[in-house]
Protein backbone atom coordinates (compact mmCIF):
# COMPACT_ATOMS: atom_id res chain seq x y z
CA UNK A 1 0.00 0.00 0.00
CA UNK A 2 1.10 3.49 -0.79
CA UNK A 3 2.75 4.83 2.44
CA UNK A 4 3.14 8.25 3.78
CA UNK A 5 5.63 10.93 3.05
CA UNK A 6 8.60 9.77 6.12
CA UNK A 7 10.63 12.78 8.12
CA UNK A 8 7.91 15.17 8.00
CA UNK A 9 6.98 17.33 10.88
CA UNK A 10 3.30 16.05 12.20
CA UNK A 11 1.63 18.30 14.30
CA UNK A 12 -1.92 18.95 15.09
CA UNK A 13 -2.20 15.59 16.08
CA UNK A 14 -5.83 13.64 17.34
CA UNK A 15 -3.77 12.17 20.36
CA UNK A 16 -2.77 12.53 23.79
CA UNK A 17 -0.48 11.76 26.65
CA UNK A 18 -1.43 9.61 30.13
CA UNK A 19 -3.64 12.78 31.32
CA UNK A 20 -4.32 12.67 35.30
CA UNK A 21 -8.05 13.80 34.17
CA UNK A 22 -8.50 10.27 33.41
CA UNK A 23 -8.96 9.16 36.69
CA UNK A 24 -10.71 12.12 38.42
CA UNK A 25 -13.76 10.67 37.94
CA UNK A 26 -12.47 7.67 40.41
CA UNK A 27 -13.56 6.69 43.49
CA UNK A 28 -11.47 9.07 46.15
CA UNK A 29 -9.53 6.28 48.01
CA UNK A 30 -8.36 4.75 44.43
CA UNK A 31 -7.97 8.06 42.90
CA UNK A 32 -5.39 8.90 45.98
CA UNK A 33 -3.45 5.44 45.40
CA UNK A 34 -3.00 5.27 41.80
CA UNK A 35 -2.36 9.11 42.08
CA UNK A 36 0.20 8.72 44.11
CA UNK A 37 2.32 5.45 42.38
CA UNK A 38 2.10 7.65 39.18
CA UNK A 39 3.88 10.80 40.92
CA UNK A 40 7.10 8.73 42.54
CA UNK A 41 7.99 7.49 39.20
CA UNK A 42 6.16 8.89 36.48
CA UNK A 43 5.66 12.32 34.81
CA UNK A 44 1.90 12.92 33.94
CA UNK A 45 1.84 15.19 31.06
CA UNK A 46 -1.36 17.13 29.63
CA UNK A 47 -1.02 15.82 25.86
CA UNK A 48 -3.18 15.75 23.54
CA UNK A 49 -4.90 17.59 20.81
CA UNK A 50 -8.84 17.02 20.57
CA UNK A 51 -8.77 14.08 23.47
CA UNK A 52 -12.13 13.74 24.16
CA UNK A 53 -13.75 12.90 28.10
CA UNK A 54 -17.51 11.57 28.87
CA UNK A 55 -17.07 10.32 32.11
CA UNK A 56 -18.80 9.18 35.31
CA UNK A 57 -20.35 12.08 37.65
CA UNK A 58 -22.48 13.75 34.90
CA UNK A 59 -25.89 13.63 33.43
CA UNK A 60 -26.55 12.61 29.89
CA UNK A 61 -29.80 11.56 27.42
CA UNK A 62 -29.72 8.93 25.98
CA UNK A 63 -30.71 10.28 22.74
CA UNK A 64 -32.30 8.04 20.45
CA UNK A 65 -31.85 4.23 21.67
CA UNK A 66 -33.59 0.79 21.41
CA UNK A 67 -34.47 -1.59 23.50
CA UNK A 68 -35.36 -1.47 27.09
CA UNK A 69 -34.29 1.67 29.58
CA UNK A 70 -30.50 2.70 30.05
CA UNK A 71 -29.22 1.98 33.81
CA UNK A 72 -29.50 5.61 35.82
CA UNK A 73 -27.83 6.09 38.99
CA UNK A 74 -29.24 8.40 41.95
CA UNK A 75 -25.99 11.06 43.38
CA UNK A 76 -22.36 10.91 42.40
CA UNK A 77 -20.67 7.46 41.88
CA UNK A 78 -17.17 6.39 40.97
CA UNK A 79 -16.98 4.96 37.26
CA UNK A 80 -17.35 0.76 37.34
CA UNK A 81 -15.90 0.85 33.63
CA UNK A 82 -13.44 3.01 32.43
CA UNK A 83 -13.20 3.12 28.52
CA UNK A 84 -10.02 4.27 25.97
CA UNK A 85 -10.74 4.36 22.29
CA UNK A 86 -8.14 4.97 20.16
CA UNK A 87 -8.56 6.10 16.14
CA UNK A 88 -5.67 5.40 14.91
CA UNK A 89 -4.25 8.55 12.67
CA UNK A 90 -7.51 10.36 13.37
CA UNK A 91 -5.94 13.91 12.72
CA UNK A 92 -6.97 16.60 15.31
CA UNK A 93 -8.68 18.98 12.51
CA UNK A 94 -10.95 16.12 11.49
CA UNK A 95 -13.47 16.54 14.38
CA UNK A 96 -13.98 20.42 13.80
CA UNK A 97 -13.36 20.52 9.86
CA UNK A 98 -16.35 17.42 9.59
CA UNK A 99 -17.96 18.30 12.89
CA UNK A 100 -21.11 19.42 10.80
CA UNK A 101 -21.64 15.92 9.31
CA UNK A 102 -21.59 14.15 12.39
CA UNK A 103 -24.87 12.37 14.09
CA UNK A 104 -26.13 13.83 17.25
CA UNK A 105 -24.62 11.15 19.58
CA UNK A 106 -21.55 10.31 18.51
CA UNK A 107 -18.50 12.45 18.56
CA UNK A 108 -20.70 15.64 19.14
CA UNK A 109 -22.07 14.27 22.03
CA UNK A 110 -18.22 13.47 23.12
CA UNK A 111 -17.60 16.99 22.19
CA UNK A 112 -20.88 19.23 23.54
CA UNK A 113 -21.47 16.95 26.66
CA UNK A 114 -17.57 15.90 27.40
CA UNK A 115 -14.15 17.51 27.76
CA UNK A 116 -12.78 18.85 24.61
CA UNK A 117 -9.15 19.00 24.46
CA UNK A 118 -8.15 21.26 21.47
CA UNK A 119 -4.48 22.10 21.17
CA UNK A 120 -2.27 19.65 22.50
CA UNK A 121 0.56 17.47 20.89
CA UNK A 122 2.77 14.66 21.96
CA UNK A 123 6.15 16.04 23.01
CA UNK A 124 8.29 13.69 20.89
CA UNK A 125 9.25 13.82 17.31
CA UNK A 126 8.08 9.69 16.16
CA UNK A 127 4.99 10.08 16.25
CA UNK A 128 4.14 6.27 15.35
CA UNK A 129 1.25 3.87 16.39
CA UNK A 130 3.57 2.15 18.73
CA UNK A 131 4.81 5.00 20.65
CA UNK A 132 1.94 6.88 20.43
CA UNK A 133 -0.41 3.91 22.43
CA UNK A 134 2.22 3.61 24.97
CA UNK A 135 2.66 7.43 26.08
CA UNK A 136 -0.97 7.56 26.53
CA UNK A 137 -0.90 4.49 28.15
CA UNK A 138 1.77 5.16 30.83
CA UNK A 139 2.16 8.95 30.69
CA UNK A 140 5.84 8.86 29.76
CA UNK A 141 7.48 9.51 26.73
CA UNK A 142 9.45 7.17 24.70
CA UNK A 143 12.45 8.04 26.24
CA UNK A 144 10.94 6.49 29.53
CA UNK A 145 8.55 4.01 28.39
CA UNK A 146 11.20 2.59 25.73
CA UNK A 147 8.98 2.17 22.55
CA UNK A 148 10.76 4.58 20.28
CA UNK A 149 9.03 3.19 17.10
CA UNK A 150 6.91 0.49 16.19
CA UNK A 151 10.21 -1.05 15.29
CA UNK A 152 13.92 -0.23 15.88
CA UNK A 153 17.34 -1.78 15.15
CA UNK A 154 18.96 -3.59 18.56
CA UNK A 155 22.38 -2.81 18.64
CA UNK A 156 22.75 -5.87 21.26
CA UNK A 157 21.36 -8.23 19.50
CA UNK A 158 22.32 -6.87 15.49
CA UNK A 159 18.79 -7.21 14.28
CA UNK A 160 15.81 -5.32 13.61
CA UNK A 161 13.07 -5.88 16.66
CA UNK A 162 9.51 -5.57 16.62
CA UNK A 163 7.97 -3.38 19.36
CA UNK A 164 5.57 -6.06 20.70
CA UNK A 165 7.25 -8.93 19.18
CA UNK A 166 8.98 -11.50 21.40
CA UNK A 167 10.10 -15.00 20.03
CA UNK A 168 9.77 -16.58 23.74
CA UNK A 169 5.35 -16.97 22.80
CA UNK A 170 3.25 -18.86 20.44
CA UNK A 171 0.04 -17.84 18.61
CA UNK A 172 -3.14 -18.78 20.37
CA UNK A 173 -4.92 -20.21 19.26
CA UNK A 174 -2.32 -22.13 17.30
CA UNK A 175 -2.46 -22.36 13.28
CA UNK A 176 -4.68 -25.03 11.90
CA UNK A 177 -3.94 -24.63 8.14
CA UNK A 178 -1.38 -26.75 6.54
CA UNK A 179 -0.51 -23.37 4.44
CA UNK A 180 0.20 -21.33 7.92
CA UNK A 181 2.44 -23.81 8.74
CA UNK A 182 5.60 -21.30 7.82
CA UNK A 183 3.87 -18.47 10.20
CA UNK A 184 3.64 -21.00 13.34
CA UNK A 185 7.26 -19.61 14.85
CA UNK A 186 7.20 -16.19 14.00
CA UNK A 187 7.30 -14.11 17.02
CA UNK A 188 4.15 -13.07 18.83
CA UNK A 189 3.42 -10.21 20.87
CA UNK A 190 3.92 -9.18 24.40
CA UNK A 191 4.84 -6.12 26.48
CA UNK A 192 8.43 -7.22 27.46
CA UNK A 193 9.95 -4.50 25.68
CA UNK A 194 7.83 -1.86 27.60
CA UNK A 195 9.61 -0.65 30.69
CA UNK A 196 7.08 1.11 32.71
CA UNK A 197 3.82 0.52 34.06
CA UNK A 198 0.41 1.55 32.38
CA UNK A 199 -2.84 3.02 33.46
CA UNK A 200 -4.04 -0.06 33.41
CA UNK A 201 -1.30 -2.14 35.60
CA UNK A 202 -1.96 1.09 38.26
CA UNK A 203 -5.67 0.43 38.03
CA UNK A 204 -5.15 -3.11 39.08
CA UNK A 205 -2.54 -2.84 41.84
CA UNK A 206 -4.60 -0.14 43.59
CA UNK A 207 -7.92 -1.75 43.60
CA UNK A 208 -6.22 -4.87 44.64
CA UNK A 209 -6.55 -6.96 41.65
CA UNK A 210 -10.24 -6.17 41.67
CA UNK A 211 -10.06 -3.97 38.42
CA UNK A 212 -10.34 -5.95 35.13
CA UNK A 213 -8.52 -5.49 32.09
CA UNK A 214 -9.29 -5.78 28.86
CA UNK A 215 -7.24 -4.56 25.34
CA UNK A 216 -8.76 -5.49 21.63
CA UNK A 217 -7.68 -4.52 18.30
CA UNK A 218 -6.85 -4.94 14.80
CA UNK A 219 -3.11 -4.79 15.36
CA UNK A 220 -1.06 -6.62 18.03
CA UNK A 221 1.15 -3.65 18.76
CA UNK A 222 -2.37 -1.23 19.57
CA UNK A 223 -3.89 -4.35 21.95
CA UNK A 224 -0.89 -5.17 23.71
CA UNK A 225 0.80 -1.90 24.84
CA UNK A 226 -2.75 -0.24 26.37
CA UNK A 227 -3.07 -3.68 28.28
CA UNK A 228 -0.02 -3.41 30.28
CA UNK A 229 1.73 -6.51 32.03
CA UNK A 230 -1.10 -8.84 33.10
CA UNK A 231 -4.27 -8.13 31.60
CA UNK A 232 -7.06 -10.25 31.76
CA UNK A 233 -7.34 -10.80 28.03
CA UNK A 234 -5.55 -9.10 25.33
CA UNK A 235 -6.94 -10.09 21.60
CA UNK A 236 -5.58 -8.80 17.73
CA UNK A 237 -6.78 -9.97 14.48
CA UNK A 238 -4.19 -12.08 12.54
CA UNK A 239 -4.96 -11.79 8.50
CA UNK A 240 -3.34 -15.02 8.59
CA UNK A 241 -6.62 -16.81 8.84
CA UNK A 242 -9.07 -14.20 9.94
CA UNK A 243 -9.21 -14.98 13.32
CA UNK A 244 -8.73 -12.56 16.84
CA UNK A 245 -5.44 -14.49 18.92
CA UNK A 246 -3.28 -13.65 21.72
CA UNK A 247 -0.29 -15.10 22.38
CA UNK A 248 0.82 -17.67 25.38
CA UNK A 249 2.43 -15.05 27.22
CA UNK A 250 -1.09 -14.06 28.49
CA UNK A 251 -3.26 -17.73 28.21
CA UNK A 252 -3.08 -20.64 26.77
CA UNK A 253 -6.57 -20.74 24.95
CA UNK A 254 -8.73 -17.52 24.16
CA UNK A 255 -11.75 -16.89 26.24
CA UNK A 256 -15.10 -18.70 25.06
CA UNK A 257 -16.56 -15.42 24.11
CA UNK A 258 -13.28 -14.90 21.17
CA UNK A 259 -13.45 -18.54 20.13
CA UNK A 260 -17.12 -18.55 19.53
CA UNK A 261 -17.08 -15.19 17.65
CA UNK A 262 -14.05 -17.24 15.57
CA UNK A 263 -15.84 -20.58 14.85
CA UNK A 264 -18.67 -18.02 13.55
CA UNK A 265 -16.25 -16.92 10.61
CA UNK A 266 -17.90 -13.30 11.47
CA UNK A 267 -14.74 -11.86 9.76
CA UNK A 268 -16.18 -13.49 6.13
CA UNK A 269 -18.65 -11.50 6.51
CA UNK A 270 -17.93 -8.69 4.00
CA UNK A 271 -15.93 -10.62 1.21
CA UNK A 272 -19.30 -10.19 -1.40
CA UNK A 273 -20.12 -6.56 -0.77
CA UNK A 274 -18.47 -3.24 -1.47
CA UNK A 275 -17.21 -0.58 0.24
CA UNK A 276 -19.71 2.41 -0.87
CA UNK A 277 -20.38 5.82 0.64
CA UNK A 278 -21.52 5.59 4.14
CA UNK A 279 -23.39 8.91 3.83
CA UNK A 280 -24.22 9.38 -0.03
CA UNK A 281 -26.55 12.23 0.76
CA UNK A 282 -23.39 14.06 1.53
CA UNK A 283 -21.56 15.70 -0.97
CA UNK A 284 -17.60 14.06 -0.09
CA UNK A 285 -15.77 16.90 -2.69
CA UNK A 286 -16.77 19.44 -0.78
CA UNK A 287 -15.98 17.76 2.23
CA UNK A 288 -12.68 16.56 1.08
CA UNK A 289 -12.18 16.81 -2.60
CA UNK A 290 -11.75 14.64 -5.69
CA UNK A 291 -12.28 10.88 -5.12
CA UNK A 292 -9.07 10.51 -7.49
CA UNK A 293 -6.15 12.74 -6.58
CA UNK A 294 -2.35 11.34 -7.46
CA UNK A 295 -0.38 9.60 -4.78
CA UNK A 296 -3.02 7.26 -3.60
CA UNK A 297 -2.53 3.67 -3.19
CA UNK A 298 -5.18 0.84 -4.31
CA UNK A 299 -4.65 -1.19 -1.48
CA UNK A 300 -5.73 -5.35 -1.97
CA UNK A 301 -6.89 -4.67 -5.62
CA UNK A 302 -9.36 -2.22 -4.04
CA UNK A 303 -9.22 0.68 -6.85
CA UNK A 304 -7.95 4.44 -6.26
CA UNK A 305 -12.17 5.27 -6.20
CA UNK A 306 -15.70 4.25 -4.89
CA UNK A 307 -16.80 1.84 -4.77
CA UNK A 308 -14.03 -0.64 -3.38
CA UNK A 309 -14.26 -4.01 -4.10
CA UNK A 310 -13.81 -6.36 -0.93
CA UNK A 311 -13.05 -10.09 -2.05
CA UNK A 312 -9.03 -8.84 -3.11
CA UNK A 313 -9.45 -10.76 -6.29
CA UNK A 314 -10.02 -13.94 -4.81
CA UNK A 315 -12.55 -16.93 -4.83
CA UNK A 316 -13.25 -17.52 -1.37
CA UNK A 317 -11.85 -15.64 1.65
CA UNK A 318 -7.94 -15.45 2.90
CA UNK A 319 -5.03 -13.45 3.55
CA UNK A 320 -5.72 -11.19 1.00
CA UNK A 321 -8.96 -10.72 1.97
CA UNK A 322 -8.35 -10.47 5.22
CA UNK A 323 -5.70 -7.41 4.97
CA UNK A 324 -8.65 -5.78 2.32
CA UNK A 325 -10.96 -6.67 5.64
CA UNK A 326 -8.18 -4.22 7.64
CA UNK A 327 -8.09 -1.54 4.55
CA UNK A 328 -11.57 -0.77 4.95
CA UNK A 329 -14.00 0.20 7.84
CA UNK A 330 -15.44 -2.99 8.29
CA UNK A 331 -12.50 -4.24 10.25
CA UNK A 332 -13.67 -1.60 12.59
CA UNK A 333 -16.72 -2.77 12.45
CA UNK A 334 -15.80 -6.40 13.23
CA UNK A 335 -13.44 -4.74 16.09
CA UNK A 336 -17.05 -3.20 17.82
CA UNK A 337 -18.58 -6.28 17.74
CA UNK A 338 -15.91 -7.95 19.62
CA UNK A 339 -15.83 -5.24 21.58
CA UNK A 340 -19.26 -6.06 22.29
CA UNK A 341 -18.98 -9.65 23.22
CA UNK A 342 -16.22 -8.92 25.72
CA UNK A 343 -18.34 -6.33 27.55
CA UNK A 344 -21.30 -8.92 27.96
CA UNK A 345 -18.87 -12.01 28.56
CA UNK A 346 -17.28 -10.46 30.84
CA UNK A 347 -19.82 -8.77 32.98
CA UNK A 348 -17.21 -5.45 32.43
CA UNK A 349 -18.83 -2.64 35.05
CA UNK A 350 -20.62 -4.79 37.07
CA UNK A 351 -17.60 -6.00 39.29
CA UNK A 352 -16.17 -4.59 42.71
CA UNK A 353 -13.69 -2.63 41.06
CA UNK A 354 -13.72 -0.05 37.70
CA UNK A 355 -12.59 -2.10 35.03
CA UNK A 356 -10.31 -0.66 32.20
CA UNK A 357 -11.38 -1.48 28.64
CA UNK A 358 -9.25 -0.37 25.39
CA UNK A 359 -10.19 -0.62 22.09
CA UNK A 360 -8.24 0.40 19.04
CA UNK A 361 -9.65 1.21 16.02
CA UNK A 362 -6.71 0.57 13.28
CA UNK A 363 -8.60 0.85 9.94
CA UNK A 364 -8.11 4.75 10.12
CA UNK A 365 -4.72 4.21 9.97
CA UNK A 366 -4.65 1.61 7.03
CA UNK A 367 -7.22 3.92 5.05
CA UNK A 368 -5.39 6.73 5.34
CA UNK A 369 -2.19 5.48 4.79
CA UNK A 370 -3.25 4.00 1.36
CA UNK A 371 -5.71 6.38 0.24
CA UNK A 372 -4.25 9.46 2.04
CA UNK A 373 -5.81 11.51 4.94
CA UNK A 374 -7.68 14.05 2.97
CA UNK A 375 -9.15 12.14 0.65
CA UNK A 376 -12.88 10.88 0.17
CA UNK A 377 -11.98 7.13 2.00
CA UNK A 378 -10.64 9.04 4.88
CA UNK A 379 -13.63 10.91 5.14
CA UNK A 380 -15.89 8.43 4.87
CA UNK A 381 -14.23 5.98 7.59
CA UNK A 382 -14.26 9.02 10.04
CA UNK A 383 -18.30 9.51 9.29
CA UNK A 384 -18.65 5.60 10.34
CA UNK A 385 -15.71 6.10 13.27
CA UNK A 386 -18.84 8.79 14.17
CA UNK A 387 -21.37 5.90 13.96
CA UNK A 388 -19.16 3.29 16.01
CA UNK A 389 -19.28 5.68 18.78
CA UNK A 390 -22.79 6.35 19.04
CA UNK A 391 -23.55 2.43 18.94
CA UNK A 392 -20.37 2.41 22.09
CA UNK A 393 -21.98 4.94 23.72
CA UNK A 394 -25.49 3.62 23.57
CA UNK A 395 -24.14 0.18 24.70
CA UNK A 396 -22.56 1.78 27.60
CA UNK A 397 -25.84 3.90 28.86
CA UNK A 398 -28.22 0.86 28.42
CA UNK A 399 -25.61 -2.02 30.24
CA UNK A 400 -23.48 0.10 32.75
CA UNK A 401 -25.59 3.20 32.88
CA UNK A 402 -25.03 6.72 31.90
CA UNK A 403 -23.28 7.99 35.55
CA UNK A 404 -21.06 5.06 35.57
CA UNK A 405 -18.48 5.19 33.04
CA UNK A 406 -15.53 7.36 31.55
CA UNK A 407 -14.86 7.46 28.14
CA UNK A 408 -11.98 9.21 26.58
CA UNK A 409 -11.35 8.94 22.87
CA UNK A 410 -8.11 10.19 21.52
CA UNK A 411 -5.65 8.95 18.60
CA UNK A 412 -1.94 7.37 18.32
CA UNK A 413 -0.57 9.79 15.89
CA UNK A 414 -1.60 12.21 13.27
CA UNK A 415 -0.26 12.36 9.38
CA UNK A 416 0.81 15.00 6.92
CA UNK A 417 -0.81 15.40 3.42
CA UNK A 418 0.17 12.70 0.56
CA UNK A 419 3.02 15.22 -0.77
CA UNK A 420 1.46 15.21 -4.77
CA UNK A 421 -1.51 16.75 -2.72
CA UNK A 422 0.48 18.97 -1.35
CA UNK A 423 2.74 19.56 -4.19
CA UNK A 424 -0.01 20.64 -6.41
CA UNK A 425 -0.65 23.05 -3.23
CA UNK A 426 2.03 24.84 -4.16
CA UNK A 427 4.17 23.84 -1.28
CA UNK A 428 7.37 22.59 -1.19
CA UNK A 429 7.00 18.61 -1.05
CA UNK A 430 8.10 15.01 -2.06
CA UNK A 431 8.68 11.80 -1.15
CA UNK A 432 11.95 10.43 0.34
CA UNK A 433 13.73 6.81 -0.70
CA UNK A 434 14.35 5.89 2.34
CA UNK A 435 17.37 3.45 1.03
CA UNK A 436 18.75 5.64 -1.35
CA UNK A 437 19.03 8.04 1.58
CA UNK A 438 21.37 5.40 3.28
CA UNK A 439 23.42 5.34 0.51
CA UNK A 440 23.88 8.47 -0.38
CA UNK A 441 24.93 9.01 3.67
CA UNK A 442 27.64 6.29 3.45
CA UNK A 443 29.40 7.99 0.60
CA UNK A 444 29.09 11.34 2.03
CA UNK A 445 30.76 10.05 5.29
CA UNK A 446 33.40 8.21 3.44
CA UNK A 447 33.97 11.39 1.17
CA UNK A 448 34.23 13.82 4.08
CA UNK A 449 35.96 11.03 6.90
CA UNK A 450 37.53 8.80 4.80
CA UNK A 451 36.66 4.95 3.85
CA UNK A 452 36.62 2.85 7.12
CA UNK A 453 38.73 -0.41 7.71
CA UNK A 454 37.74 -3.02 5.44
CA UNK A 455 34.53 -4.93 6.36
CA UNK A 456 33.42 -1.55 8.13
CA UNK A 457 30.88 1.10 7.38
CA UNK A 458 29.80 4.35 8.13
CA UNK A 459 26.49 3.11 9.31
CA UNK A 460 25.63 0.20 10.86
CA UNK A 461 21.34 0.03 9.62
CA UNK A 462 18.06 1.28 9.09
CA UNK A 463 15.08 0.86 10.67
CA UNK A 464 11.94 2.81 9.99
CA UNK A 465 12.85 6.10 9.07
CA UNK A 466 16.52 5.72 11.59
CA UNK A 467 19.76 5.96 10.59
CA UNK A 468 21.63 3.68 12.82
CA UNK A 469 25.83 4.59 12.87
CA UNK A 470 28.55 2.11 13.19
CA UNK A 471 29.62 2.73 16.78
CA UNK A 472 32.78 0.23 16.36
CA UNK A 473 33.75 1.98 13.04
CA UNK A 474 33.28 4.89 14.64
CA UNK A 475 35.58 4.15 17.42
CA UNK A 476 38.40 2.72 15.01
CA UNK A 477 38.69 6.28 13.84
CA UNK A 478 38.97 7.46 17.10
CA UNK A 479 35.93 10.06 16.68
CA UNK A 480 33.11 10.49 18.60
CA UNK A 481 29.24 9.96 18.06
CA UNK A 482 28.83 13.64 18.09
CA UNK A 483 31.50 14.54 15.83
CA UNK A 484 29.85 11.91 13.22
CA UNK A 485 26.57 13.45 13.32
CA UNK A 486 27.60 17.08 13.11
CA UNK A 487 28.80 16.01 9.73
CA UNK A 488 25.71 14.79 8.55
CA UNK A 489 23.94 17.45 9.89
CA UNK A 490 26.23 20.06 8.32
Amino acid sequence: MNGYARGQPIVGNLSCGYDSRFVLGLAAPLRKRILKRYSAGYRLFYGACALLVLGAGVSFGLGQSRGPDPVRLDGPVGPKLIVLVFFDQMRGDFLSRWQDAFVKNGFRRLMEQGAWFRNCHYPYAATVTAAGHASVSTGCTPSVHGIVGNEWYDREARTRVGCVASGRWDRVPAFNKTGSADRKHEPQASPERLLTDTFADALREASGGQSRVISLSLTGRAATLPAGKRPDACYWFDTADGRFVTSSYYRDAPHSWVAEYNGSRRADNWFSVRWERFRPELDYGRYSGPDDVPGEGTGYKQGRTFPHPMDAGEQEPGPHYYGVLCNSPYGNEMLLELADRAITAEGLGQGPGSDFLSISFSANDYIGHCWGPDSQEAFDVTLRSDEIMRRLLDTLDLRIGTQRYIVAVTADHGVCPLPEVARSQGKDSGRVDLNRLKGRAEAFLKETLGAPAPGHRWLEAQAEDWLYLDIATIQKQRLTDKEVQDVLDG
